[in-house]
């Protein structure tokens, strides 16, 4: 009698704890599929910042071959303008193509992060490169605000590119747990 007692009592026990031990896997799936879709929706907001930081760059970078006062500049400075204006469009545009194809990513290309956040570390390096070769040759402008400009907007880019960079690896990280 008290086996069947206590077989009764531990079917019960059983019944009873069985269904929340369920629910505490649902609750952590359900947890993790939240924290998934937060970190996406946090990446899509940096990437669609990122291309439109890209696209303002682009457009300040190219007014500066419009400068009037860049026919003061020595002839070895106006033709490093150029120069620089051309590597920094081709970095530019590179990288809004990263940022576009990182965007379009689907859920299951979680190895290409990497790849792309790798991709759009070394074209940044690059720019600021460029961007660096284009203040210094602005530096004989006498206003050195446009010089200032290039450095400034190369920081935001750089924030702006670092935070993708940081999202997709959360989006990572969220899918692992």
């Amino acid at each position: 009698m008290a086996n069947n007692q206590n077989f009764i009592i531990l079917c019960l026990l059983f019944t009873i704890l069985l269904p929340s031990f369920t629910l505490l896997g649902s609750a952590r799936r359900s947890s993790n599929e939240f924290e998934i879709e937060k970190a996406k929706t946090l990446a899509h907001d940096a990437i669609a910042q990122g291309i439109r930081e890209v696209k303002e760059i682009k457009g300040f970078i190219n007014s500066l071959l419009q400068l009037k006062s860049l026919r003061y500049l020595q002839t070895k400075s106006n033709s490093q303008v150029f120069s620089c204006v051309k590597g920094v469009m081709e970095n530019m545009e590179e990288l809004k193509d990263t940022l576009y194809l990182v965007k379009h990513l689907k859920s299951s290309d979680n190895f290409l992060f990497d790849d792309y956040s790798q991709s759009m570390q070394h074209v940044l390096k690059k720019t600021k490169k460029n961007g660096k070769m284009c203040a210094n040759a602005l530096k004989d402008v006498e206003d050195l605000v446009f010089a200032t400009m290039v450095k400034s907007k190369l920081k935001d880019l750089s924030l702006i590119v670092d935070d993708v960079v940081y999202r997709l690896y959360e989006i990572k990280a969220a899918r692992k747990a």
